[in-house]
């Protein structure tokens, strides 16, 4: 991954880890805040219905505090007379008033009348116990000892809900002494609910915690509400949320749970903020980006790009006369780049410079030394040239076998010249190859057959029947008889040599392993080097003209050798479409001879 693409992904990566980060604040602190605003709107709402609720309580308490301020109601405490019921507590009265019961209470706790709504459940007789029940076990819903005093709420009077309100009878002018308490009750029915969702707007819902068959959402409302408080929130989906509170009766004793329904505009209102906010965000993080990537671009990347490309065109040239550009404009002249692009410029002077005068001293060297591998080399055929010339030209002999010898020697040391002077002009010229289609087994056997084989060297070819390769013939057998030649005189006390084909990892490889003296491991870098030889006769090239001529296949060639114990060459050649692999059949060619 080049700078570029690495600058753009860390942009990237910072933007999107940082909008993510402002995603999750806004989500944490923005909608929180609307839940929190939403939550205590819906608490204004649950006090509203509480309030409208209590509104209902307090008409009827009125209506209590009427009929119980009232000389005749004082008097029918006292006489019981049934005119006054006739005329004051007729069933029109409980209609339009909307009342369910109506008790008068004397002053030791008797009921003296009781009368319900005739639609009102259960029956009369029923409640008028319940309720006789109540007033013998709760003496403070009747008796009063102030003129002031009251008791109002909700009670439960035999499975019935009622909006209760009790006053003390007294005058008209309020004043006593109290002879009793007058009760008047409003069953809590549907028709009461839905008048109460008209007259505070709200979808209100009222449940007796007394009845068995409350559903799951109130009853998590009500342990909530237990261990909360007044009210308790809850998010139905995001379009509804419901808040709940316990109302309790006339006796301080939960009676009710009321819930407020309702739609959660507020929400949806912080949702619709977070979405702009967002895309605001995404809007202004994307703007960011890529302003900061032209900056970047301008004042960094591109002209890193500029001197990375000139120097990788210098380096892959080869080219040290080649400068990379230095006019960063007036903007960017003095900085680090500018700087780096002024140091590489001097760097490449510095470089040529010295590599000008590297070249010149490895020339003379190279001279040197090749003058002296030469004229070591050629010391000893000359000399032997130089004496059987002498020799024949003295004439001292008339042996025609001497003779012979003489001129034999002569033409070996000949051919010796030749040899070097081959070496060198070889090695100084391009290699070319004209590759052939043949029998891998062919070509080792061909190879084998131009070299004599010690009597003291065993030879053991491995190679697999009908393999064939692509190669230049001529050259490659050369490369092979050098390769054995080597072995056999790392042996001079006998050995053996392991000659091996075999196709493998897409390569066609060859391996020549003999057991000869080894090869020092400081030396191994060194063999494929002209000029480098272990002998104590030659000049180093045959190895050297070997690698080429294996590159020149595009293969390569590696030696691996442990002294005393031998040195194994392997060459390896790319595995061609024409090149074929069929099973491995071994042929063995053995040379054994006692030492």
């Amino acid at each position: 991954m080049n700078l570029r693409k690495k600058v753009v992904l860390i942009v990237v990566a910072l933007s999107s880890f940082s909008l993510l980060v402002m995603y999750a604040a806004s989500q944490t602190i923005i909608l929180h805040s609307f839940v929190d605003l939403e939550k205590k709107d819906l608490q204004t709402q649950i006090r509203r219905a509480v309030s409208g609720f209590n509104g209902e309580v307090d008409e009827l308490d009125l209506l209590a505090n009427d009929y119980a301020t009232w000389d005749d109601s004082y008097q029918f405490i006292t006489d019981n007379n049934t005119q006054y019921i006739e005329s004051n507590l007729m069933d029109e009265t409980f209609e339009h008033t909307g009342l369910g019961m109506v008790a008068y209470v004397d002053a030791t706790g008797n009921i003296m009348f009781f009368k319900t709504a005739s639609l009102l459940r259960p029956s009369e007789a029923s409640l008028r116990e319940s309720l006789a029940g109540l007033l013998s076990k709760n003496e403070s819903l009747w008796d009063f000892n102030e003129t002031g005093s009251y008791k109002r709420g909700v009670l439960d009077i035999s499975g019935t809900t009622f909006l209760f309100a009790s006053r003390p009878i007294l005058t008209t002018n309020a004043e006593g002494p109290i002879r009793g308490a007058m009760i008047m009750g409003k069953e809590l029915s549907l028709d009461m609910v839905d008048h109460l969702r008209e007259e505070t707007h709200l979808q209100i819902t009222v449940v007796r915690l007394a009845d068995s068959n409350i559903s799951p959402d109130f009853q998590e409302a009500l342990v909530n509400l237990y261990d909360r408080g007044a009210s308790y929130i809850k998010a139905i989906n995001n379009s509804v949320a419901v808040g709940y509170t316990i109302i309790s009766d006339a006796l301080n004793t939960p009676c009710l749970l009321m819930s407020v329904s309702l739609q959660r505009d507020i929400y949806g209102q912080g949702l619709a903020v977070i979405q702009t906010y967002t895309l605001i965000t995404v809007g202004w993080f994307i703007l960011f980006g890529f302003v900061t990537l032209l900056l970047v671009e301008k004042a960094f990347l591109s002209r890193m790009g500029k001197l990375t490309r000139s120097v990788l065109d210098i380096t892959k040239k080869g080219d040290l006369c080649n400068r990379v550009p230095t006019d960063h404009g007036k903007y960017w002249k003095n900085d680090e780049l500018s700087l780096l692009s002024t140091s590489v410029n001097r760097m490449l002077d510095r470089i040529q410079q010295m590599t000008n005068e590297l070249n010149k001293a490895q020339r003379f060297a190279a001279v040197g030394e090749l003058a002296v591998m030469i004229a070591h080399d050629l010391r000893n055929p000359l000399q032997g040239i130089t004496i059987a010339a002498d020799y024949l030209k003295l004439e001292k002999t008339t042996d025609p076998e001497k003779r012979a010898k003489m001129i034999d020697l002569i033409k070996t040391d000949v051919e010796y010249c030749e040899k070097i002077a081959s070496d060198l002009l070889g090695y100084s010229k391009e290699i070319h190859v004209d590759p052939q289609q043949t029998e891998v087994a062919r070509l080792l056997s061909t190879a084998l057959s131009h070299v004599q084989i010690p009597r003291n060297v065993q030879v053991t070819l491995l190679t697999q029947q009908e393999t064939t390769v692509s190669v230049d013939v001529e050259k490659m057998i050369r490369v092979f008889n050098n390769l054995i030649k080597n072995a056999f005189e790392a042996m001079p006390d006998g050995g053996s040599l392991t000659i091996k084909s075999e196709v493998a990892n897409n390569a066609l490889r060859f391996s020549f392993a003999d057991t000869g003296v080894g090869i020092a491991r400081e030396n191994l870098d060194k063999l494929f080097n002209p000029l480098f030889t272990t002998k104590a006769k030659g000049m180093g090239f045959g190895l050297a003209i070997c690698k080429r001529i294996v590159e020149a296949h595009n293969g390569r060639i590696l030696a691996d050798s442990v002294l005393g114990v031998g040195t194994t060459f392997t060459i390896e050649l790319p595995v061609s479409n024409n090149c074929k692999s069929p099973e491995e059949t071994a042929i063995v060619t053995t040379n054994l001879v006692d030492s």
